[in-house]
């Protein structure tokens, strides 16, 4: 693994500034999704529930960030020619992946902490709804308590809320059926009924809410949220602009000591990565990392490219998500990269609309070069439905940092008392069995057999030790 900070003898000290691959949670770092934008604008002035899909690693989370954060989209003239004044609404983000227990419980708890968070940091501090949560925590594990404190909360403020649910996908894929009917059935009651015009929602899912709860085994009656959710076209490509900037401004931010990209390089990462967030941002790393080490040879730095395990792993997931659809969209995407009209309008149209084909193009293509070869010769990768991604990409955050620090620590016992402050900080779960689960949800992605773990082992009264895995 490359550092991200180095020394160099001649250049100083580096920082690779394309070496994060964690969504974007500066506004100033944020480029692009201009119409994305307006149309949730859109949606929250007539204050209707949005739900917005989008392929892995293309900027769902960063989208979300940016809505959320005061200095991003609130920000903009146009986006607050929609909504009006901003401090009408409490915004919410909800990150799922930072659920600490993924029941239906957990969710209500996580929603109520949540809210009384982004309150307080909004200046609402009413002893009232300092009470109604007060209540709720004593309330402990009594789920009917919990909902009640909750909407008496909502009650009480006097601003519009604004949910902005990340990877709602978890709820309905890592719930159990009986949780996933009482989450969703009691998130429409509350939007349909109770706070109409106070409460609304943002979605994020990788996948159509319909076709989460398909898959789930969860349909008609007992799919009630879906219902009052509009379907916004999932999040595409960035804008030509926006990919530009995601190129180049890094650099211009970065130190004089960095290299800077020539035009030469700039028209080399365009054609290899297309207008595709993650592949630019890989794409980007590698080539810097060239031009540091001196002449760049663009045949080795592309092969280094496409042997990235990240990149190696998105290719085969979008391939994969391609064959799983009940559209042809496999066979008008393989028709586009041999160069023929797609003999699917509605495939096709699907194709540009998740960022698999590039739309801005004077005739049909694949966004990048990487894909496009990749669909070209797919068996060359050795694609298989039951391969599975690298270890980081398969981790959520909270799975990450408790890996990480085990990791770091390996062979070593780490109480819980630790792990509890490396995972959460200073702001501990209210649940006692958090740590637990997450521990569980890790060894079920690093373990063979989560059951009979063999790595990642609990020492008696002290906490929790991870044995080293064997390299693959």
């Amino acid at each position: 693994m490359i550092s991200l900070q180095r020394w160099d003898d001649d250049l100083g000290l580096i920082t690779n500034p394309y070496s994060s691959s964690m969504p974007v949670t500066d506004p100033a770092q944020y480029y692009g999704r201009r119409n994305d934008l307006l149309r949730v604008a859109v949606n929250i002035r007539n204050w209707e529930p949005f739900a917005i899909t989008g392929e892995p690693r293309i900027g769902k989370s960063s989208f979300l960030y940016y809505l959320t954060h005061p200095d991003g989209a609130r920000k903009r003239g146009d986006f607050l020619d929609y909504i009006g004044n901003p401090a009408a609404y409490l915004f919410v983000l909800i990150e799922l992946q930072l659920l600490p227990v993924r029941n239906a419980q957990g969710f209500w708890r996580y929603l109520f902490d949540r809210l009384v968070e982004e309150a307080g940091e909004a200046g609402i501090d009413a002893e009232s709804l300092r009470a109604a949560y007060r209540t709720s925590q004593e309330a402990g594990s009594d789920d009917y308590q919990i909902q009640t404190s909750f909407e008496r909360y909502l009650k009480q403020l006097e601003r519009k809320v604004l949910f902005l649910f990340d990877d709602f996908d978890i709820v309905i894929r890592d719930f159990e059926n009986s949780d996933v009917t009482q989450v969703t059935g009691k998130l429409r009651t509350l939007k349909a009924l109770t706070f109409k015009d106070k409460l609304n929602y943002v979605i994020i899912s990788t996948d159509p809410l319909v076709r989460l709860f398909e898959d789930k085994d969860i349909a008609g009656s007992l799919s009630p949220l879906s219902n009052i959710i509009i379907s916004a076209p999932p999040l595409g490509l960035l804008e030509e602009d926006a990919a530009h900037a995601l190129l180049q401004k890094p650099l211009q931010q970065s130190p004089p000591n960095i290299p800077r990209f020539s035009e030469e390089d700039i028209t080399f990462i365009d054609k290899l990565a297309g207008r595709y967030p993650d592949f630019l941002k890989i794409s980007c790393f590698h080539l810097l990392e060239a031009k540091i080490q001196g002449p760049v040879d663009y045949g080795f730095v592309r092969q280094t490219i496409e042997n990235d395990n990240r990149v190696q792993w998105l290719m085969k997931r979008l391939w994969e998500r391609v064959r799983q659809d009940e559209q042809p969209l496999r066979q008008v995407l393989l028709q586009i990269a041999q160069g023929q009209v797609p003999a699917n309008r509605l495939a096709f149209r699907e194709l540009c609309q998740r960022g698999l084909v590039d739309d801005l193009a004077s005739s049909p293509r694949i966004f990048g070069m990487l894909f496009y070869a990749f669909v070209l010769h797919p068996d060359a990768h050795a694609v298989t439905p039951t391969e599975s991604p690298p270890l980081a990409a398969k981790l959520t955050l909270l799975e990450s940092k408790l890996y990480n620090y085990l990791a770091e620590h390996a062979e070593q016992t780490c109480t819980r008392e630790q792990l509890k402050k490396v995972v959460w900080g200073s702001n501990p779960p209210s649940s006692p069995d958090a740590l637990e689960q997450l521990v569980k949800r890790l060894r079920g992605k690093i373990e063979p057999n989560p059951d009979q773990p063999t790595y990642l082992l609990n020492v008696r009264g002290q906490g929790y030790l991870l044995r080293q895995l064997p390299t693959t």
